[in-house]
């Protein structure tokens, strides 16, 4: 685990025993039709090629990125922040640790260009996302399931090239 300066946050990687609370908090952050389920989490825990962190604030999970990496790329899975942990800078802690982690494990490890997907309608995602250098590169109509008697959402796909020198900004 690894203490933040000046603040009551801790970050660990995520293991399987993390499924069910994963779940738990992905169903506060997305609609029944985008949240996955506790098996659906220990599946992709399972995967060598997935890890993730969490974000342990007060000793309770405040959110977690859960990523895949295959070569040189990488793609962000899925991020989660308890909405009552939202604008705290959360989601920047998580994302930038997430890519820091993945240089630090060795030349086999390292990502050239990291990958998601996000709901267009989801600005407050796609406006940190932004920030920290992801572009949109395409998008996917009707990407995501909505309810019945809704049309399906599109998909933003967002890219950030890693190749270049990492400045890595951690909240206070």
């Amino acid at each position: 685990m690894l203490p933040l300066p000046n603040r009551l946050l801790t970050l660990r990687e995520l293991n399987i025993a993390d499924a069910a609370w994963m779940a738990l908090l992905h169903k506060e952050c997305f609609t029944p039709l985008q949240c996955w389920t506790a098996e659906s989490f220990h599946s992709l825990l399972l995967q060598p090629s997935n890890a993730g962190i969490v974000l342990i604030t007060k000793d309770e999970p405040a959110g977690f990125i859960l990523a895949s990496h295959v070569a040189d790329e990488g793609e962000i899975l899925t991020l989660a922040v308890h909405p009552t942990q939202h604008r705290k800078g959360y989601g920047t802690l998580l994302v930038n640790s997430l890519i820091e982690t993945r240089q630090k494990h060795g030349p086999e490890h390292h990502i050239q260009k990291l990958f998601l997907d996000v709901m267009e309608n989801n600005h407050g995602a796609i406006a940190l996302y932004r920030s920290l250098g992801f572009e949109v590169i395409a998008k996917r109509e009707g990407y995501y399931q909505m309810p019945a008697g809704k049309k399906n959402m599109a998909a933003l796909v967002m890219q950030k090239k890693l190749n270049e020198p990492q400045h890595i900004h951690i909240p206070n």
